[in-house]
């Protein structure tokens, strides 16, 4: 098997993964997994999903010049002949044992994505190859791989010197701007600057005019924008009065002041509604949050029921501090497209280091280091720029291993983080590491790999259909798979991602790194309607990619980054 990259997905509501497995070093389809379930549960079950098709070139080819054909040629072949003892491998060499080819100069670059290479030849003999030569002819027909066949194209016309005649090579540009081409202008002059004796020549040959077609592939119904966003549910919790006393609510380890339940329909001495949301929102932990109610006061068997409109996701239940006072049940459990990971723990230590490790690599930090510097460690230890985490502590002065809690926000570090945090072994550490799971948060990246559009699709010209093509084919690939017609000649392909219309309008500030939602529309940039961070948005004909601010726990409600 080699390599694999592996992503876990957030759990599902009955804990349930998807792993998405990426073969790095497999060449080709890779045979479908086998699986064995020994879940348990009712109606647990396992399955396999292929994504995308594996596919690696192999074998080799011939190229034909004239009516000489070469031996066959690797599909790797070096460029050049080695310095010392060529074994004749190279496609330099293959060539120049033909007859009808005199030296040649060979680059080779690549390998691509399927193993396939590129190769620019240059004739070099004056005497046997001058002027314009015919292209190589080549055969695929020994080629192992979905798709694979051999292209060549001419890059730069050759010419004989002569006094009164230049060839002209030159590729059609990019874009025209909107308006069709309908002719080129070629100007020479002896003069640098045209001042001499300048003269042109129009080209109006439809055969080297410059049409523009786009095609557009896409999956509708894999779109994020088509009805592929989940619902975003708030997370509603019922606190209910058994007895007359005091207790506090605590939430993520943070409890509120004290509050007080009079007896059936009391009032008086007793916490307001009011006071009991101003209680929940004064917890840093907590947020906005609605709490709604009949009674207007904690009183025996009067029920609150408390919406958390800060906390996205699914959220543990507020903890009373005397379950005989009061008791909360989860009534409607929340459900998120993204929630920043939060990580809380303690170190205490007097020497060595403490490590952090991800994805197999490791950060060692000092015990006594500031949590600038843990925070600097942990961006190189996740490459990723300055503000996408922080780290943060109550201690003074605020120190690794303080006995304090620490915490760690990725902010622009996406989904369920698995950071490990531990003693570094080393004669003399000492340090003890302690995790808060009260405090800490799971984060959410709801992104489906395998909504991912995939297979293959040909293009015709003509009466003529190419190759198939990948469904992620670059813009090389497929202007080789249509040169290969023989109804065309030359092309120019540029690719850019597809898109499509998104409701809302929004509103933009020059200098601001974030749009807002115009009046009267409704954008929902909480629930990801715009996007997850990382995912690529088009406003106003230009490209960007969403990302998250600094503040929230998950999405901004009024703002898209």
């Amino acid at each position: 098997v080699g390599t694999v990259q592996v992503k876990q997905s957030a759990p599902s509501p009955q804990q349930g993964y998807t792993w998405t497995i990426t073969f790095l070093d497999y060449k080709g389809d890779v045979p479908t997994l086998l699986v064995t379930s020994s879940l348990v549960g009712t109606g647990s079950q396992i399955s396999v999903q292929e994504v995308r098709k594996g596919n690696a070139l192999g074998g080799n080819f011939t190229l034909t010049y004239f009516s000489s054909v070469t031996d066959p040629i690797d599909y790797d072949a070096p460029a050049m002949a080695a310095a010392v003892t060529p074994d004749g491998s190279s496609l330099q060499e293959k060539l120049e044992a033909l007859d009808v080819v005199g030296r040649v100069s060979v680059q080779r670059s690549g390998p691509d994505t399927e193993g396939g290479f590129s190769w620019v030849v240059t004739f070099l003999d004056n005497v046997l190859n001058s002027g314009d030569l015919p292209l190589l002819r080549g055969n695929a027909s020994a080629l192992t791989g979905v798709g694979a066949v051999v292209f060549t194209k001419e890059v730069t016309k050759g010419s004989n010197a002569v006094g009164d005649q230049l060839w002209l090579s030159f590729d059609p540009p990019a874009s025209d701007n909107g308006s069709p081409i309908t002719k080129y202008q070629v100007r020479w002059d002896t003069s640098a600057k045209f001042t001499a004796n300048p003269a042109d020549v129009f080209l109006t040959d439809a055969d080297i005019l410059y049409r523009t077609q786009r095609i557009t592939t896409g999956a509708p119904s894999l779109a994020w924008s088509n009805n592929m966003i989940p619902a975003t549910v708030p997370e509603i919790q019922k606190l209910k009065i058994l007895l007359a006393g005091t207790f506090t609510l605590t939430f993520r380890g943070v409890a509120t002041t004290t509050l007080t339940a009079g007896a059936t329909a009391q009032t008086v001495g007793a916490t307001s509604i009011a006071n009991l949301e101003a209680a929940l929102e004064a917890l840093a932990s907590v947020g906005s949050v609605d709490v709604s109610s009949a009674a207007t006061a904690l009183a025996v068997n009067a029920e609150f029921l408390v919406t958390f409109t800060a906390q996205p996701g699914a959220l543990p239940l507020l903890q009373p501090s005397d379950l005989t006072v009061a008791s909360v049940v989860e009534v409607q459990a929340g459900a998120t497209n993204f929630r920043k990971e939060v990580v809380v723990f303690s170190c205490q230590a007097t020497a060595g280091q403490v490590r952090f490790t991800y994805n197999g690599d490791n950060a060692d930090v000092d015990f006594n280091a500031a949590l600038t510097d843990v925070e600097s460690s942990l961006l190189t230890l996740f490459g990723v720029e300055a503000e996408s985490l922080s780290v943060s502590s109550v201690a003074a002065p605020p120190t690794l291993c303080s006995g304090a809690d620490i915490q760690i926000v990725f902010d622009r570090v996406y989904g369920d983080v698995s950071l490990t945090i531990a003693r570094k072994t080393a004669l003399g550490a000492d340090a003890v590491i302690s995790p808060n799971p009260d405090a800490s948060i799971d984060g959410v990246y709801n992104d489906n790999p395998a909504l991912t559009m995939s297979g293959t699709f040909q293009v015709g010209y003509q009466g003529q259909y190419t190759r198939p093509l990948n469904a992620e084919s670059s813009a090389d690939q497929l202007r080789y798979a249509l040169e290969d017609l023989d109804s065309i000649e030359t092309v120019g392909v540029a690719r850019e991602q597809s898109y499509q219309p998104l409701q809302g309008k929004v509103d933009v500030t020059e200098g601001e790194i974030f749009v807002t939602c115009s009046a009267d529309e409704s954008c929902d940039f909480y629930s990801a309607a715009y996007g997850l961070p990382g995912y690529m948005i088009r406003i106003g004909g230009d490209w960007y990619t969403v990302r998250t601010d600094l503040v929230s726990p998950g999405l901004s409600s009024t703002r898209l980054y």
